[in-house]
C-alpha cells in the first residue's frame, strides 16, 4: 500500500518501533509476570466460580473502556469519551471501588446511583424497611371460573451484582431494592437448599401451620434477613 492509499489517521512508519531498540528494565519484565498471573484465570475460566467470573468481567470491562476513554480524549470525541466514561465508573462501581467510580462519573444521576449502592454494602446484612407485605388475590387465566387465590407478594427484588468491600475481607453480593420505599441493602444470596428452607417455613406460618421439622433446618437463617 502506498502513502496515497491510506487512511488519514495512519501515520505508521517503515522499520522496528523504537522501543525494541531500548533494553528491557528490571521493571517491565516484573509488571509483565504480574499481568501474566492476572490474566492466568482466563485459560481455567471454566473452574471459576460466579463470583470471580463477575470480578474478573468487570476487571476487563475496566481496561476496555479505560484504554478507550484515553484513545477518544485525543480526539475529543465528546460522545465517545461520555459514553466510556459512564462505562469505566460502572466497571470500578461493580468492584466496590465506589471513590474511583464517582470521579469518572458522567452525571449527577450516575453519582447518585453510586452514593446509594456504596450506603446499601454499609448496612448490615438484617437491616431492612418496615414496609408490610401486599397480598393479591390470583385466578388461573386458564380457568374461567376458577376461584382466586390470595397470594402474598414479594416487596423486594434482586438487582445487580457488586463487590462489597465491607463484607469481611470483600464479597461478591447483591443488591436487593423494596418496590414500596427504595431501601436498598447489599448482600449475599443463601445456598439454593437454604433458600429452599427459608421458603419453606415462610409459607408454613403464612397458612398458620406448624412448621416442618426439616433434617437441615441448622441452614436456617433466624434472623430472616432473606425474607422478601
Amino acid at each position: 500500500m502506498s502513502s496515497s492509499d491510506r487512511p488519514p489517521w495512519d501515520t505508521s512508519v517503515p522499520g522496528s518501533p523504537p522501543q525494541l531498540d531500548e533494553p528491557v528494565t528490571e521493571e517491565e519484565v516484573a509488571a509483565a509476570l504480574k499481568r501474566a498471573r492476572e490474566l492466568e484465570p482466563l485459560a481455567n475460566s471454566g473452574l471459576l466460580t460466579d463470583e470471580s467470573r463477575f470480578l474478573l468481567d468487570a476487571r476487563r470491562h475496566e481496561e476496555a473502556h479505560r484504554a478507550n476513554l484515553i484513545a477518544f480524549m485525543e480526539t475529543d470525541d465528546e460522545k465517545q469519551i461520555a459514553f466510556h466514561r459512564r462505562g469505566l465508573s460502572d466497571a470500578l462501581l461493580g468492584q466496590g471501588r465506589f471513590e474511583a467510580a464517582r470521579y469518572f462519573a458522567d452525571t449527577p444521576e450516575q453519582i447518585k446511583e453510586i452514593d446509594s449502592l456504596d450506603y446499601a454494602c454499609k448496612r448490615p446484612n438484617t437491616d431492612k424497611c418496615d414496609c408490610p407485605r401486599q397480598e393479591a388475590e390470583l385466578a388461573d387465566p386458564a380457568y374461567t371460573n376458577a376461584q382466586a387465590v390470595a397470594c402474598a407478594l414479594n416487596r423486594r427484588f434482586q438487582g445487580r451484582q457488586i463487590f462489597n468491600p465491607y463484607e469481611g475481607d470483600g464479597q461478591v453480593v447483591w443488591v436487593w431494592t423494596c418496590s414500596l420505599c427504595g431501601h436498598r441493602n447489599a448482600r449475599p444470596n443463601p445456598p439454593k437448599r437454604q433458600e429452599q428452607l427459608i421458603h419453606a417455613r415462610m409459607v408454613a406460618e403464612r397458612n398458620e401451620q406448624p412448621v416442618p421439622q426439616l433434617n437441615d433446618s441448622s441452614l436456617l437463617l433466624q434472623d430472616g434477613s432473606h425474607s422478601v
